[in-house]
């Protein structure tokens, strides 16, 4: 069994409770137009190419597909690309990289315990992403095998059985509501928000620990208008708003894609 991971992160204290590590699962069903990791959005890995890391050797020209030209400077086409890594292997600087790889379900545990030393008694694992329902299957059986807190980070965008499941794997849920107007949230992350709310039902009776997230981005969820529906929505569940994160354009470059907000 593998799970399709683009990052892990250790020592983290803003992903749940206490000191977590984070394992960013690769796969979304959303396309957020502020989203700050979109080298989650395939489930399958793509290439990122840091231009300023770049010295033009042609390293990488060891491809036999022709993912890279040269013509005054480093052209890359994705659709191309058959995942071999051989210019990956060949890139002197590690300009070139993978969005993401698979991992064996022995090596993930392997990785929870060289850090649970750190855990204390309420630290443990979170699943992010992307999204990591759409990987829950494998999750589910991973987290028969983790004996620390497990936490998941998701938008709720799953049907209402993997999400059920879900929460029976898991001590603590962070879910993202963004958008309270299904007009508005179709709009601005290409899905209806019905199955979202349904699932936040789920949540709500469920009585786990959990916290409802909304990033703040300007003139899109920091409306009051948006802001005063979510309230309404959520209730008296905690709330966290997130600020919007400025790095975000920069990742899109990485992967020859253009950020839509300005």
């Amino acid at each position: 069994m593998k799970i399709a991971i683009s990052n892990i992160q250790n020592f983290c204290v803003h992903d749940g409770p206490g000191i977590r590590t984070v394992f960013f699962l690769s796969g979304c069903p959303l396309r957020c137009k502020w989203c700050h990791n979109p080298e989650t959005w395939e489930s399958s890995p793509s290439i990122a190419f840091e231009k300023e890391r770049c010295i033009l050797c042609k390293g990488c020209n060891v491809c036999s597909q022709g993912v890279h030209t040269f013509r005054g400077e480093h052209l890359i086409n994705r659709s191309l690309c058959k995942r071999c890594g051989r210019c990956i292997e060949n890139c002197p600087t590690k300009a070139i990289s993978f969005t993401a790889r698979e991992y064996e379900e022995r090596e993930i545990l392997e990785i929870i315990d060289k850090q649970s030393a750190f855990f204390g008694d309420v630290g443990g694992v979170t699943f992010s992403g992307g999204e990591p329902l759409t990987q829950w299957e494998r999750v589910s059986r991973l987290c028969k095998n983790i004996s620390v807190s497990k936490a998941v980070e998701t938008c709720g965008y799953t049907g209402s059985e993997t999400f059920k499941k879900m929460l029976s794997d898991v001590d603590y849920v962070m879910m993202d509501i963004k958008l309270y107007d299904e007009s508005q949230h179709i709009k601005y992350t290409g899905v209806s928000n019905k199955p979202i709310l349904e699932n936040l039902k789920l949540l709500k009776e469920s009585g786990i620990d959990c916290c409802i997230r909304t990033p703040l981005i300007p003139g899109i969820t920091d409306t009051e208008e948006n802001l005063s529906g979510i309230q309404g929505i959520i209730g008296d569940l905690p709330w966290e708003k997130l600020p919007y994160n400025a790095i975000t354009p920069q990742k899109y470059e990485r992967l020859g894609m253009t950020f839509s907000l300005s």
